[in-house]
């Protein structure tokens, strides 16, 4: 609908005045008239994550650190996210009861060392959500919600870099969290997938793969499909 376009609109535009112009591509964002947006026509409006602009010397960190298997792409592509997952935070932040919920989620400690016992995923996680706070501090505008919860942030286990390990280790396509899917396990053999769009084009379902009897932990595939 035309509202939901609105409020959509103004979300970006919020997101948006969180950076710095030299820190957003110069790429004018697509808008899809309103009749199109309706009827599920028309181009969609370009996502921001894709026009961040990420500093060069840090992004050649983030591309040269790529463990095996990861490709420099898909390295840069998440800690964009972290930074969005930063700037959602503080352009838009929930109550407190939200909040809550949301660092009830798994998530390493941002004070924890990379130390030989700790495994490579929690060691990338960390790595990375220190890159992306790096790059929001280059990138944000100088009297934003983003600024200012980077300066509250700054030392020991801070605001910002929490909300980067959580997305890091909780978000789904899209960037989305949820209270309780995001709590589901990893496996191989998973009993359970992950169905996007319940209705909603925010919504995922969980759905079962096979017979779980209960008490039985319920698993899905980070791979993907």
């Amino acid at each position: 609908s035309s509202s939901s376009s609105s409020s959509s609109s103004s979300s970006d535009d919020a997101l948006r005045s969180q950076f710095s112009a030299s820190s957003l591509s110069a790429a004018a964002p697509v808008v899809a008239a309103a009749e199109g947006n309706a009827k599920g026509k028309g181009e969609k409006p370009r996502r921001i994550i894709n026009d961040l602009v990420l500093p060069p010397n840090l992004l050649e960190r983030i591309c040269s650190s790529a463990p095996p298997g990861q490709s420099p792409d898909s390295r840069a592509s998440k800690v964009r996210g972290m930074i969005l997952a930063m700037a959602s935070f503080a352009a838009d932040p929930p109550s407190d009861e939200i909040e809550k919920r949301l660092f009830e989620l798994y998530h390493p400690a941002a004070t924890t060392t990379n130390e030989k016992g700790d495994d490579a995923t929690t060691k990338d996680a960390l790595e990375l959500a220190s890159l992306a706070s790096e790059c929001c501090r280059e990138m944000s505008a100088p009297e934003s919600a983003l600024s200012s919860l980077l300066r509250k942030s700054d030392g020991g286990d801070g605001v910002a870099t929490k909300i980067a390990l959580v997305y890091s280790c909780n978000a789904f396509e899209g960037g989305r969290i949820y209270r309780r899917l995001s709590r589901a396990n990893h496996s191989c053999d998973p009993n359970a997938v992950v169905v996007e769009g319940g209705g909603s084009s925010d919504a995922s379902v969980l759905k079962a793969a096979c017979d779980i009897a209960p008490g039985d932990e319920i698993s899905i595939s980070y791979l993907g499909r």
